[in-house]
């Protein structure tokens, strides 16, 4: 097997679908979703993506890249971190070359030099089911590289049955008849609607709602809300007609007596309904918006066939009222086998960064 680096998207937009072909079902490791953010968030570092071919085909990527400071050396990390919260990174591969793959990168990171020279392997959020990033990790150490690993904040999904009446014997028995009068006084009463966007004219209304419900939410509260962030909202107005054009977006909200109170934000891979962000009215609490909306999208995701909810990362209470389970994850770091890797390490051990791994815990809570 052969690793090639990629230092631009230029170069590899004509491996955008077999990226595809490797990313599977999980939204946040797809190109569109991973080339639009570089494309917005590459001034904090150099492109660093590795692909691995055997013979002409290309059969596994390592989607990263890299920083360079004074503290920290270089630093390869996943792309799709910072304030975008991607959830699910990995190496990819394709089914039944994973040793090849691993062993290829491994090699590759073992041998390089000068300016593709690396300190710390920075890998997080890691499925705690995944099985590329800690086989690579694994390999790293047998050549004499540290390992750090420290459980990661969580992912909380729900196990959908075939029915919304099975699905209702899950709570506990006072959510459920909290559910049930939230479904008669407002759905069943026709007094609000539940609305998606399904063209690019109905997206834009979405995309405004969304603003709007999330940063009157997080205001509220004396936080700054995503949005304010230009980045991210730059982001955010690129690849969402890209996911609705791809059937991976799932943009709604809630009206009540014909304004919005809610809105959901969902991304969709294989049978998973993805619940990325969300946006309420604060003058509308006591009517309970955010429970409404989601009420109506676990109804839907059963109807149409999905068998899993994943509220992704954030440890908040309401998460378990609808009956998520936790799903663990790792934070690695794979340092090199230096002595100024090494010591730089140690600084990190010693609490260097512990502000900037709060600000990043932080940042998975404020996104509902």
């Amino acid at each position: 097997m052969e690793v090639v680096r990629y230092s631009s998207l230029e170069e590899l937009q004509i491996h955008a679908a077999a990226w595809d072909d490797l990313a599977g079902d999980i939204p946040f490791r797809s190109w569109t979703w991973q080339s639009v953010w570089w494309r917005h968030y590459g001034a904090i570092g150099q492109l660093c993506v590795l692909a691995v071919f055997e013979g002409a085909d290309l059969v596994g990527i390592a989607p990263w890249y890299r920083t360079t400071s004074a503290s920290h050396g270089q630093t390869i990390r996943f792309l799709g971190d910072v304030e975008v919260c991607s959830e699910y990174p990995t190496v990819l591969c394709r089914r039944g070359r994973e040793e090849g793959v691993t062993t290829a990168l491994v090699e590759w990171l073992s041998k390089v030099r000068g300016a593709d020279r690396w300190d710390v392997l920075e890998l997080a959020p890691v499925d705690g089911n995944d099985s590329m990033v800690p086989a690579l990790a694994q390999q790293m150490t047998e050549r004499g590289c540290r390992l750090h690993t420290r459980p990661g904040h969580g992912c909380w999904r729900v196990i959908l049955p075939p029915t919304w009446d099975e699905y209702l014997q899950m709570p506990s028995k006072n959510f459920r008849s909290q559910i049930k009068r939230l479904r008669r006084q407002y759905l069943d009463s026709g007094s609000t609607v539940w609305h998606t966007a399904r063209t690019e004219e109905e997206l834009a209304v979405a995309q405004r709602v969304l603003v709007d419900l999330h940063q009157r939410r997080r205001n509220s509260l004396g936080q700054p809300g995503c949005f304010a962030w230009p980045r991210y909202r730059a982001f955010q107005e690129e690849v969402l007609p890209e996911l609705l054009r791809e059937s991976r977006l799932g943009l709604k909200w809630v009206e009540f007596e014909g304004r919005p109170i809610a809105s959901e934000y969902l991304l969709l891979g294989g049978r998973t309904v993805y619940c990325y962000q969300g946006g309420i009215s604060p003058e509308d609490s006591q009517r309970s918006p955010g429970r409404i909306a989601l009420l109506c999208a676990f109804k839907e995701a059963i109807e149409q066939g999905y068998t899993a909810f994943d509220f992704l990362r954030g440890n908040e209470p309401y998460k378990q009222q609808w009956r998520a389970q936790h799903q663990p994850n790792l934070e690695l770091r794979i340092v090199a086998d230096r002595t100024s890797a090494q010591l730089r390490h140690g600084m990190w051990l010693a609490g260097v960064d512990a502000k900037e791994w709060l600000k990043g815990a932080m940042t998975a809570m404020h996104f509902r």
